[in-house]
């Protein structure tokens, strides 16, 4: 598995991505525009395309605020790791550029938990940073 930047000419693929997935998401309920996209990219401290063989398979990026965003095609082979591979290399990637502290809101936290995120303060949301305590609190959806 290799990363490499995102272009802006990602965007329409990544755009479909997310709209594909929409029924499945919990905290996204509105189709993504174009618009939407554009500011997104905008936005983006670090963004990389995930690439199996050449074969492109999804993203991760965050903020400018520290918010990782991870996302798997619906046309690759989901639950087999390489959403933990990637977010691994992502978070090596962001501790040679010097960010010590990312974040995740999600309602599906094992992803974050496995690459060392523990849980922070607000609900749904996870941390990463580089000098941090490993211990976990566990919330569930809703809470």
């Amino acid at each position: 598995m290799t990363l490499r930047p995102a272009r802006w000419s990602d965007l329409g693929l990544i755009m479909r991505w997310r709209n594909h997935d929409l029924p499945r998401e919990a905290m996204r309920t509105h189709p993504t525009t174009e618009e939407w996209m554009d500011r997104w990219y905008l936005m983006q401290k670090l963004a990389y395309m995930i690439a199996l063989i050449q074969v492109l398979i999804g993203m991760v990026s965050c903020s400018r605020s520290g918010e990782v965003s991870i996302f798997i095609a619906p046309e690759s082979a989901r639950g087999r790791g390489h959403g933990l591979d990637a977010l691994n290399q992502f978070m090596a990637l962001a501790t040679a550029e010097g960010i010590d502290y990312l974040w995740a809101e999600t309602d599906k936290p094992n992803l974050f938990r496995k690459a060392g995120f523990i849980d922070g303060e607000r609900q749904r949301n996870l941390e990463w940073a580089t000098n941090c305590d490993h211990g976990l609190k566990v919330y569930g959806p809703g809470q």
